[in-house]
């Protein structure tokens, strides 16, 4: 790496690390404004938070709920930076790479490497080398830091201090051997049923036997649920539950292996939970039927497309700030951001419509067959 190319990529790291501080702030403030009346409320009402932030000391009411808003704050916001790194790095490398170039050619430094006999191409390779660099980070956050935030991410403001979304109730949530499971509560923290109702069915749908039992725990080793107070009654007769018990004391059950996930269970309460999942996660959970394989398939190769996306917007606003000719910087970042972003925004527009009039695979990957002969001819019009 030479000299200009360290120049160059510090000065483009500089402007994106500013770009997303600013945005991030900008995100907060807005969520503030909107949303401060929530945050306040919570600090009202009695935690076990005020028990852990209490000192010896007498601490006065006004600064403890300060305190406590402050950690709301936080616990609402740190997984929405991470989401929102993920579908806006594209327009924050964008936005470094202008603000660099406009700062080099204001300086002169632009038309001095230029007059050294440097490529133009040359001076862009770093900008497209960093670039990529920082959009592909968004896929690891995306696999490891998303996931186990996913029941965070899932929340509404009304949901603002919990840990995961509210307990719900499950009913006749089908899995994949056609089994029917009820229950009064689903915690998805504790990743719990209460009151659970399993109803066992023969393949010509009418009912075998039905499992009660109190309580249900998720046991990931052995892929199914722990049962409290487990137990299986079997009807004398098929099409009846409720009377003609079996005689005798029912069998005790202590374990269901089931494909009926803590995960499926809140994919199906929650449409937009499996936008936060990892791909093995993903793939899981269509296996499961949690959710259809041609929703899994479109999440994994949008989540793919949209890297490439981005660095081909990129690469279609380099020429507006790379030539040799005396031009209007001002006119320029005009016509860019007009074209660059009504690409991207574009892009997401195809990616809604598309899916539903086309193959998931197809859609996904429509806005790259579209960009990137516009971004090869937009760069071999730089003259250098």
């Amino acid at each position: 790496m030479t000299v200009l190319d360290r120049y160059i990529a510090r000065q483009l790291l500089i402007n994106f690390f500013i770009l997303l501080v600013v945005l991030f702030a900008l995100i907060v403030l807005f969520d503030l404004v909107l949303n401060l009346d929530e945050f306040l409320e919570v600090t009202r009402q009695p935690s076990n938070a005020d028990e852990i932030l209490s000192s010896p000391q007498p601490v006065p009411n006004g600064w403890l709920r300060l305190r406590r808003t402050a950690w709301l704050i936080l616990d609402w916001h740190a997984p929405l930076s991470a989401l929102a790194y993920v579908h806006l790095s594209g327009l924050l490398v964008l936005g470094a790479m202008g603000f660099t170039f406009c700062e080099l050619t204001r300086r002169g430094e632009l038309i001095a490497v230029m007059g050294s006999g440097v490529s133009l191409y040359r001076v862009a390779a770093p900008v497209l080398v960093i670039g990529c660099g920082l959009n592909l980070i968004s896929l690891p956050i995306q696999e490891l830091v998303i996931p186990p935030l996913a029941t965070k991410l899932a929340r509404n403001h009304q949901q603002i201090g919990l840990p995961s979304i509210h307990s719900f109730p499950i009913q006749f949530a089908p899995d994949r051997d056609g089994r029917l499971v009820s229950a009064s509560r689903f915690d998805p923290q504790q990743e719990m049923l209460t009151n659970v109702h399993i109803l066992e069915r023969e393949e010509s749908g009418l009912p075998r036997s039905i499992i009660t039992a109190d309580q249900a725990l998720w046991d990931q080793d052995r892929t199914g649920w722990d049962l409290l107070g487990g137990y299986r009654q079997t009807p004398t007769h098929p099409s009846d539950l409720n009377h003609n018990i079996a005689v005798g004391e029912p069998p005790q059950v202590d374990f269901w292996a089931s494909s009926l996930t803590p995960q499926t269970l809140i994919a199906r309460q929650k449409k937009s939970y499996p936008q936060f999942l990892s791909i093995a996660e993903l793939q899981r959970l269509a296996k499961n039927a949690g959710i259809p394989a041609t929703q899994a398939s479109s999440i994994i190769h949008k989540r793919l497309s949209i890297v490439v996306v981005n660095l081909l917007v990129l690469m279609m606003g380099l020429p507006f700030f790379l030539g040799r000719e005396p031009v209007n910087l001002a006119s320029r970042t005009i016509q860019a951001v007009a074209l660059c972003l009504g690409a991207w925004l574009s892009c997401y527009v195809v990616l809604q419509l598309g899916a539903n009039q086309l193959n998931p695979v197809t859609a996904a990957w429509l806005p790259v067959v579209i960009y990137l002969p516009l971004a090869a001819y937009l760069m071999q019009r730089i003259k250098t």
